[in-house]
């Protein structure tokens, strides 16, 4: 029997969403989290130690890895805004939860249409 860990809504780049500390944009900046960043990383960390000791064959994130562009509020509540941090961060932040394969569903984000890939 195979074993899997569902994950969804991640939302990479909102002001509300995963941040792991020491974030270095792609421009070389770092951008800080947030007290909730802060929260949820702790949170994220806790899945991942879970993760690892569940040994799954493989991982799925079920959309919304990435906030996207947020168009209908310009953008308001992002902290990274380039669709290259939000897409390059949330594909690290499954990896790091286990070597297991990770496959991605599409969330309503264009943006989180992620290439599919076996994480090593």
């Amino acid at each position: 029997m195979k074993r899997a860990i569902f994950i969804s809504d991640l939302h990479a780049g909102s002001a509300y969403g995963l941040l792991p500390p020491n974030f270095a944009k792609y421009d070389g900046t770092l951008q800080p989290p947030n007290a909730g960043q802060q929260y949820l990383w702790e949170c994220w960390k806790d899945f991942c130690e879970r993760a690892h000791r569940f040994k799954p064959d493989f991982i799925v994130h079920n959309g919304d890895a990435v906030e996207g562009p947020q168009r209908k509020s310009n953008g308001y509540e992002l902290c990274l805004v380039p669709s290259k941090d939000q897409c390059g961060r949330s594909g690290w932040m499954c990896s790091a939860c286990s070597s297991a394969n990770v496959r991605r569903q599409s969330g309503s984000s264009p943006l989180a249409a992620l290439p599919r890939r076996r994480v090593e």
